[in-house]
């Protein structure tokens, strides 16, 4: 899959996980820095599984 796709893919979830941890979290500030780090973290994970084929 290319990389792309899966920057793609998070950008059209990012309304509902940002909703979602919004739930969870009471706050939009709190909510927002955590959907930024699981794009950070999902990205670079991705990554190195990519480096391990």
């Amino acid at each position: 899959m290319d990389p792309r796709d899966d920057a793609s893919a998070f950008e059209a979830a990012r309304p509902m996980l940002l909703g979602l941890a919004y739930r969870i979290l009471g706050s939009r500030a709190e909510a927002e820095d955590a959907v930024a780090r699981l794009g950070e973290e999902g990205a670079g994970a991705l990554d190195g599984a990519r480096r391990a084929r």
